[in-house]
């Protein structure tokens, strides 16, 4: 908000013909971007904020451990504590999971050299620090020991696109993103930092009510959709392609990776094998997602296609006439959603 004033107000104070004209509006052109992005993402979470579940939180950590320790690397010791006889929550599984992800990612990123990470559970009762939920709770702990982060830094950590991490390594948008999920569950988040002293992020989640736990059950951790096929991944988000890669490679999947749509052709011209997936953004530099899928298809007919979309309303006429029950997946999404999304692609006729 204090860009878009600002660039709006030195617009108007530079005369016509002013060559730093050109500059300020590229500024507030982006901002305005930034601002709608920031709008749709709100909506977006809000909207999937209605699909909670019934979860053993214990459980849900459980089920992304592995996950977790190929993500964090050899030089990261990871370490977990769960409190016996947890009380069940209710929280959309997929996005929680996504939550655990985005703060193991950020805690991995402040220990370039090594260190350890440690994440527990424990049920508590009433306010503590930094907590705003009232009554008996769950907390969900994610501790490391890597660089820590000044009181600037800390009082900026949920703001949308801030991020101290190099152009093009990060977003901005997952501490963001985080917090409005943890929120718009009903919990809240909170972070511990000093600077060489490592950080600690405790999430806040209230106990189900009586009435969620005589309606609904734990239900057995979904199965994992694993596969064998070949998968050409095709993002041009560096952090986000690394990442979605290993999921799937993780789970059986061969995957050949690009960053745009012109690396993508070149990959599928050169290999020889099939290609029975295409992982692809809609946005692309050069072709769009569904542009490259139609060109790939001349040379490969069964080729198969799952978009992936930063946007929650398909108001780009590219997006018209994509499939939302088969073929569209919209960021963020969780490892278990990709796994889902990418199986139901594969088997659709």
């Amino acid at each position: 908000m204090a860009i878009l004033t600002s660039s709006s107000l030195l617009l108007d104070e530079l005369p016509e013909g002013d060559p730093r004209r050109g500059e300020a509006l590229e500024i507030r052109i982006a901002a305005e971007r930034a601002a709608s992005l920031t709008r749709q993402l709100l909506a977006f979470l809000r909207s999937q904020a209605l699909e909670r579940q019934l979860i053993d939180l214990n459980a849900l950590v459980m089920g992304v451990e592995k996950m977790l320790r190929r993500l964090i690397g050899a030089n990261i010791e990871l370490s977990t504590s769960f409190a016996e006889g947890l009380g069940l929550i209710e929280v959309p599984p997929g996005q929680m999971e996504q939550v655990i992800v985005n703060l193991v990612i950020n805690a991995r990123d402040a220990m370039p050299s090594g260190g350890k990470l440690r994440i527990e559970t424990s049920e508590v009762e009433d306010a503590t620090a930094g907590n705003s939920v009232a009554g008996k709770q769950v907390m969900l702990s994610i501790s490391d020991t890597g660089v820590g982060m000044s009181p600037e830094t800390q009082r900026h950590l949920f703001e949308p696109f801030y991020t101290t991490k190099p152009q093009g390594k990060g977003t901005g948008l997952g501490l963001f993103t985080s917090q409005a999920i943890v929120t718009g569950s009903g919990g809240s988040i909170a972070v511990e930092s000093h600077p060489g002293a490592g950080t600690v992020f405790k999430i806040f989640l209230p106990l189900a009510t009586r009435e969620a736990r005589a309606g609904g059950s734990r239900g057995a951790p979904e199965e994992i959709a694993r596969g064998s096929e070949t998968v050409l991944l095709v993002e041009d988000d560096e952090q986000l392609r690394g990442v979605v890669q290993r999921v799937l490679e993780q789970n059986g999947y061969r995957v050949l990776a690009a960053r745009d749509s012109a690396e993508a052709m070149e990959i599928s011209d050169s290999f020889a094998g099939e290609v029975q997936l295409v992982l692809t953004d809609v946005v692309l530099p050069g072709l769009s997602g569904p542009e490259l899928v139609e060109r790939l298809r001349t040379e490969r007919s069964s080729l198969h296609a799952l978009y992936m979309s930063g946007y929650p309303e398909p108001s780009d006429p590219v997006k018209s006439d994509l499939d939302p029950t088969v073929n569209l997946i919209e960021k963020p999404f969780a490892p278990d959603e990709i796994l889902r999304r990418v199986r139901r692609a594969l088997d659709a006729r």
